[in-house]
């Protein structure tokens, strides 16, 4: 008991810890999905990521999904921003206030 109270005081807190488990591996296969058809073009057939699970089964449907949001064209899903310059949240609104004039 003593020694993980100790092991808790040496942990930094919570927001300044790396990434945990779960959340990297989402990221990660959301990564695999996004560039699946260039890793398709320039991995080696005998590369043997090419051979796991996570790339082989990919399906398809999955594939699409997998897109790049900028702050002028989020949606109520996308992740919340952080450490953009505030200048660059302004363009952003003013990028998408012209989106919706169009």
């Amino acid at each position: 008991m003593v020694a993980a109270a100790a092991k808790r005081r040496r942990l930094p807190p919570t927001p300044l810890r790396p990434m945990q488990g779960p959340r990297q591996v989402k990221w990660k296969r959301q990564s695999i999905c996004y560039h699946y058809d260039d890793l398709c073009e320039l991995l080696d057939d005998k590369c043997p990521f090419r051979n796991t699970a996570v790339f082989r089964d990919m399906p398809s449907d999955i594939q699409a999904l997998a897109t790049v949001k900028y702050p002028w064209n989020k949606t109520d899903d996308t992740p919340n921003f952080n450490g953009i310059p505030p200048h660059v949240l302004h363009l952003a609104k003013m990028e998408s206030l012209e989106r919706k004039m169009e």
